[in-house]
């Protein structure tokens, strides 16, 4: 019997070393971002925005190529470039230009650049740790941060997110379900995600940056 209980010891004594903190888990979040350069998503979302009366589904495909970024949703077109927003709307015949800012939707494009931008400014701490997936808990550093927290859970084996779940202090809550998530290796252009004013030169340019 002691024999058999050394033994047990001896198999799992090594297992209590597998566990890694936040701190690393985030550090090999950051080495996933700095050699995925370029990569297509599937995802599922919600968007609520209590003070607009917003509450909005949808699903949608993006691609990425370094910091551009295209995003396709049912009702309109996204185009990132890492500071502009350019979203343009079938129904309105509208192209709407921002600044590329904390807006929980802007997430949707190219999250991994963002979530960066998120991590700078958050503490970060591991809520649950699976063989398959990690769930992080990222909570702002500043009080005055327009967001109250965020949940971002990774894939264990390749660190790529699979789910981001954005709380606002104002009450609006934002969940992404990536349902494919694919790097793309070989040549891929510029053209296919930046923003081209000819393919949209019959449409109202509205300029709020």
């Amino acid at each position: 019997m002691k024999k058999g209980l050394i033994y047990l010891v001896i198999i799992f004594m090594p297992l209590s070393g597998i566990g890694q903190t936040a701190a690393e888990i985030i550090g090999q979040f950051k080495a996933f971002v700095q050699t995925t350069k370029q990569y297509s998503a599937q995802f599922s979302y919600s968007l609520v925005v209590p003070q607009e009366k917003l509450n909005y589904k949808d699903e949608g495909k993006s691609w990425v190529k370094d910091q551009w970024a295209k995003l396709e949703l049912k009702s309109h077109t996204i185009y990132m470039d890492g500071q502009n927003r350019w979203t343009y709307t079938p129904a309105t015949e509208e192209v709407v230009i921002t600044k590329l800012g904390s807006s929980p939707e802007d997430l949707l494009a190219n999250p991994n650049l963002l979530i960066l931008k998120y991590l700078r400014n958050t503490n970060a701490k591991l809520v649950e740790s699976t063989a398959d997936q990690y769930e992080l808990l990222l909570s702002p550093k500043d009080n005055r941060s327009t967001f109250k927290q965020i949940v971002l859970v990774l894939n264990a084996h390749t660190y790529a997110p699979v789910k981001i779940q954005y709380s606002g202090k104002d009450g609006s809550q934002m969940h992404v379900k990536f349902v494919k998530f694919n790097q793309i290796s070989g040549p891929f252009p510029i053209q296919d995600v930046s923003y081209n004013s000819q393919k949209y030169k019959h449409a109202e340019i509205i300029d709020m940056r």
